[in-house]
């Protein structure tokens, strides 16, 4: 019965709109994807509006009030491709964090985000997010890789599980102030290593982070270099993590 009545509250708040200039996007959303709007407007001819766009109304964006799409930017494009009236709904938000994390909520009920999603979000109010934002485009390394050497973070502790969450939540902060450099050092260590199993250069981040000031950098690429035959052949998880401490790094 509660369920038929939130449905019920939901029709009486929904509302409609032919004049689609009307409607803004943010960019902290996710990038409309044209294939998906195609599979929409099938939608759209077989069943009909069966859910509305989720729109606020603020002026807290560019200071100007708005009516910005927080879910169903492809329900909205299809709508306008089948020149259709869009149905939307008004949530509120208190402020840009709040609708970040309303935004993520609402468009993981559909498809999940995933980390770039957040960082992309979140770096529009938050410098980290922007340094993270900007690290992964200069160095191609993993979102996870990247959020570890910024925490200075070694060992069991990059796995990704108690840094994907902080992610997600919008409180990552960075606490190493060689970030950059070592990132750009393990990009050059991920380089020379090339396409390989994630475990394995999970390993290499691993030593990397423990051995890092410690070990000569251009020795170690040239070793990687040199026993990259050995590394590409590694199957056992035991075997690489103990092959890379020990033969790998070159001390200074």
């Amino acid at each position: 019965m509660k369920t038929q009545a939130s449905a019920i509250s939901l029709l009486k708040k929904m509302k409609f709109e032919s004049d689609y200039n009307k409607f803004a996007f943010l960019q902290s959303n996710r990038i409309v994807d044209p294939k998906h709007t195609e599979k929409m407007v099938k939608s759209l001819r077989m069943m009909g509006i069966i859910r509305p766009v989720v729109v606020i109304e603020t002026d807290f964006i560019d200071g100007v009030m708005r009516k910005y799409i927080v879910d169903g930017q492809h329900l909205f494009y299809a709508c306008m491709r089948e020149n259709i009236e869009v149905p939307y709904i008004v949530i509120d938000v208190k402020d840009n964090m709040n609708l970040i994390y309303k935004m993520a909520m609402l468009n993981n009920s559909s498809k999940s985000w995933d980390l770039m999603n957040y960082i992309v979000a979140y770096k529009a109010v938050n410098v980290d997010y922007q340094r993270l934002f900007d690290l992964k485009m200069k160095y191609n390394l993993e979102i996870l890789m990247i959020a570890a050497i910024g925490k200075n973070v070694i060992s069991s502790k990059i796995n990704g599980g108690e840094i994907s969450t902080i992610i997600k939540e919008g409180s990552y902060i960075f606490n190493n102030d060689n970030a950059e450099k070592m990132a750009k050092d393990f990009s050059d260590i991920f380089i020379a290593v090339g396409p390989s199993d994630r475990w394995v250069k999970y390993n290499f981040l691993s030593q990397f982070m423990i051995n890092y000031g410690a070990y000569d950098h251009k020795k170690t690429i040239t070793n990687i270099k040199k026993n990259i035959a050995t590394i590409k052949a590694m199957t056992d998880v035991v075997y690489a993590r103990e092959y890379i401490q020990n033969n790998i790094f070159i001390m200074k």
